[in-house]
């Protein structure tokens, strides 16, 4: 029996389709959630800071979740995504507590950005790229959008960690099971190529782009997703704690380079 791999298109179709019908945003509820808001959102304030923004541009906005952290660092926020779903749920959240700037929301794709050139003064990215078929259009987009001297800030799953030794592991059980499930005629619920990176193949890939990298760093040190409940996406308060304390050194050498997330922030030239 032949096994059809679907093609590039076949997959995108089928991943927006898992983005409008899954729960997406119960992986940042509980505590082992609310734990990698305060990672990420600690990974970003090292690279912002608190200047402001006039147009600060979140792409990939999801269900909103930092819309209103990045609220008090611009004059006006605007937020992209896919998922009419999740556009929603922040359109929602927006109307029950409104920013103190206002945010508007925007259904559309990261491959064809529907802003004017050079529109843009910031825009943060936050573990979308890695998401996408064509990872260099997005770019090409962001840097036809971004005003010169404007910045990005990218955030992306990286290989040279914890997190991409346990993913390399899986991966094989993984297409193993496709593979089983394409043989009794049916497709895979979610068959999604994910492009994870390091931190050399960041760097080329950026600059590629015609972006000039101004810092890198890192966040996410400990793979503690494997210490958590399923059901309720609670984790040990105090292991948690701790990991958090720890994640200081994610901006250190040779753990810069070493986390499970890759930070970089670069200017249009």
């Amino acid at each position: 029996m032949t096994v059809i791999v679907p093609d590039r298109e076949v997959l995108a179709k089928r991943k927006a389709r898992f983005w409008e019908t899954t729960d997406y945003d119960r992986a940042f509820r509980g505590s082992f959630g609310a734990y990698m808001t305060d990672v990420e959102a600690a990974a970003l304030d090292r690279l912002m800071g608190s200047e402001r923004s006039p147009l600060l541009f979140d792409l990939g906005c999801g269900h909103g979740r930092f819309l209103r952290w990045l609220a008090p660092r611009a004059e006006r926020l605007l937020g992209l995504d896919r998922s009419g779903r999740l556009l929603q749920v922040a359109a929602a959240s927006l109307a029950a507590d409104p920013l103190p700037v206002p945010c508007g929301l925007v259904f559309g794709s990261a491959q064809e950005i529907p802003l004017a050139d050079a529109s843009v003064d910031r825009i943060t990215c936050v573990r979308v790229l890695q998401h996408l078929p064509d990872q260099e259009r997005a770019l090409a987009e962001v840097r036809r959008v971004l005003k010169p001297d404007g910045t990005l800030i990218l955030v992306q799953y990286n290989w040279v960690s914890p997190h991409g030794l346990i993913r390399a592991a899986k991966l094989p059980v993984k297409a193993a099971l496709r593979r089983l499930i394409r043989l009794t005629g049916r497709e895979p619920a979610f068959d999604e190529p994910t492009r994870w990176t390091s931190s050399g193949a960041l760097r080329r890939q950026v600059e590629s782009a015609g972006l000039v990298v101004e810092r890198m760093t890192g966040a996410w040190l400990f793979p503690l997703q494997y210490c958590r409940s399923r059901k309720s996406n609670d984790a040990w308060p105090g292991f948690l704690g701790l990991a958090l304390a720890l994640e200081r050194l994610a901006d250190t050498a040779p753990f810069s380079t070493l986390g499970g997330y890759l930070l970089v922030r670069c200017r249009r030239p």
